[in-house]
Protein backbone atom coordinates (compact mmCIF):
# COMPACT_ATOMS: atom_id res chain seq x y z
CA UNK A 1 0.00 0.00 0.00
CA UNK A 2 1.38 3.40 -0.97
CA UNK A 3 1.80 6.11 1.63
CA UNK A 4 -0.62 9.04 1.18
CA UNK A 5 2.30 11.47 1.53
CA UNK A 6 5.88 10.85 0.51
CA UNK A 7 8.37 11.51 3.33
CA UNK A 8 11.93 12.45 2.45
CA UNK A 9 14.72 10.46 4.07
CA UNK A 10 16.16 13.65 5.59
CA UNK A 11 13.31 14.14 8.08
CA UNK A 12 13.38 12.98 11.68
CA UNK A 13 11.10 13.31 14.68
CA UNK A 14 12.10 14.29 18.22
CA UNK A 15 9.86 13.74 21.24
CA UNK A 16 9.41 15.37 24.65
CA UNK A 17 7.21 13.84 27.34
CA UNK A 18 5.42 15.98 29.91
CA UNK A 19 4.35 14.74 33.32
CA UNK A 20 1.55 17.33 33.35
CA UNK A 21 -0.07 19.53 30.72
CA UNK A 22 -3.09 20.33 32.88
CA UNK A 23 -3.67 22.24 36.10
CA UNK A 24 0.04 22.36 36.94
CA UNK A 25 1.67 22.38 33.49
CA UNK A 26 5.28 21.30 33.10
CA UNK A 27 7.29 22.44 30.08
CA UNK A 28 9.28 19.79 28.21
CA UNK A 29 12.27 19.88 25.91
CA UNK A 30 13.55 17.81 23.00
CA UNK A 31 17.14 17.77 21.72
CA UNK A 32 17.84 18.76 18.09
CA UNK A 33 20.36 16.14 16.90
CA UNK A 34 21.33 18.11 13.80
CA UNK A 35 20.88 21.27 11.80
CA UNK A 36 17.57 21.78 10.02
CA UNK A 37 14.12 23.33 9.90
CA UNK A 38 11.24 22.47 12.21
CA UNK A 39 8.47 21.69 9.73
CA UNK A 40 5.78 20.49 12.15
CA UNK A 41 5.10 20.55 15.90
CA UNK A 42 2.38 18.67 17.71
CA UNK A 43 1.05 17.03 20.86
CA UNK A 44 -0.56 13.72 21.78
CA UNK A 45 -2.57 13.63 25.03
CA UNK A 46 -2.75 10.60 27.30
CA UNK A 47 -6.08 11.53 28.93
CA UNK A 48 -9.10 13.81 28.65
CA UNK A 49 -9.02 17.41 29.92
CA UNK A 50 -11.18 20.50 30.24
CA UNK A 51 -10.43 24.03 29.13
CA UNK A 52 -8.42 24.84 26.03
CA UNK A 53 -4.85 23.59 25.87
CA UNK A 54 -2.39 26.03 24.32
CA UNK A 55 1.09 24.84 23.33
CA UNK A 56 3.88 27.33 22.64
CA UNK A 57 7.09 25.89 21.17
CA UNK A 58 10.39 27.77 21.28
CA UNK A 59 13.92 27.07 20.09
CA UNK A 60 16.66 27.56 22.67
CA UNK A 61 20.23 27.72 21.32
CA UNK A 62 22.72 25.33 22.86
CA UNK A 63 24.18 26.94 25.99
CA UNK A 64 27.79 26.74 27.06
CA UNK A 65 28.49 24.16 29.73
CA UNK A 66 27.13 25.39 33.04
CA UNK A 67 25.35 28.41 31.53
CA UNK A 68 21.61 28.99 31.88
CA UNK A 69 19.86 28.19 28.59
CA UNK A 70 17.65 31.31 28.42
CA UNK A 71 14.11 31.48 27.13
CA UNK A 72 14.79 31.05 23.41
CA UNK A 73 12.86 32.28 20.40
CA UNK A 74 9.21 31.41 19.78
CA UNK A 75 8.65 29.39 16.62
CA UNK A 76 6.65 31.73 14.36
CA UNK A 77 3.21 30.29 13.69
CA UNK A 78 4.08 27.32 15.89
CA UNK A 79 1.70 27.90 18.80
CA UNK A 80 -1.50 25.89 18.62
CA UNK A 81 -4.57 25.08 20.70
CA UNK A 82 -6.57 21.98 21.46
CA UNK A 83 -10.17 22.24 22.62
CA UNK A 84 -11.44 19.82 25.26
CA UNK A 85 -14.43 18.85 23.11
CA UNK A 86 -14.27 15.05 22.72
CA UNK A 87 -10.82 14.98 24.34
CA UNK A 88 -9.59 11.51 25.22
CA UNK A 89 -6.37 9.53 25.35
CA UNK A 90 -4.86 9.77 21.89
CA UNK A 91 -6.23 13.24 21.12
CA UNK A 92 -3.73 15.04 18.95
CA UNK A 93 -3.13 18.27 17.09
CA UNK A 94 -0.25 19.69 15.09
CA UNK A 95 0.69 22.77 13.12
CA UNK A 96 3.18 23.76 10.43
CA UNK A 97 5.36 26.72 11.54
CA UNK A 98 5.63 29.77 9.29
CA UNK A 99 9.09 30.98 10.34
CA UNK A 100 11.78 31.27 13.06
CA UNK A 101 12.11 27.52 12.86
CA UNK A 102 15.83 26.87 12.25
CA UNK A 103 17.68 24.59 14.67
CA UNK A 104 21.33 23.68 15.02
CA UNK A 105 22.79 20.56 16.57
CA UNK A 106 22.54 20.85 20.34
CA UNK A 107 19.64 23.29 20.37
CA UNK A 108 16.56 22.32 22.33
CA UNK A 109 12.95 22.73 21.35
CA UNK A 110 10.89 23.68 24.40
CA UNK A 111 7.15 23.05 24.55
CA UNK A 112 5.18 25.11 27.07
CA UNK A 113 1.59 23.96 27.76
CA UNK A 114 -1.03 26.21 29.37
CA UNK A 115 -4.77 26.65 29.77
CA UNK A 116 -5.93 23.06 30.22
CA UNK A 117 -7.21 21.54 33.43
CA UNK A 118 -6.52 17.90 34.11
CA UNK A 119 -5.11 16.07 37.08
CA UNK A 120 -1.56 15.01 36.21
CA UNK A 121 -2.37 14.95 32.51
CA UNK A 122 0.57 13.37 30.73
CA UNK A 123 1.35 13.60 27.05
CA UNK A 124 4.00 13.73 24.37
CA UNK A 125 5.11 16.73 22.32
CA UNK A 126 6.92 16.22 19.03
CA UNK A 127 8.72 18.17 16.35
CA UNK A 128 9.45 17.05 12.81
CA UNK A 129 12.79 18.38 11.62
CA UNK A 130 13.97 18.42 8.01
CA UNK A 131 17.77 18.26 7.90
CA UNK A 132 19.64 20.72 5.79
Amino acid sequence: MALPVNHPLNEYVVFAHTASFGTTPIASVAYAPGRGSVIKVGFIANLAWTGTLTVTPTIIPAAADGAAPGSGTAITGGAFTMAATNSAPGSTNSIVPTGANQVNEGDVIRFVPSGATATAGTGTFYAVIRAG
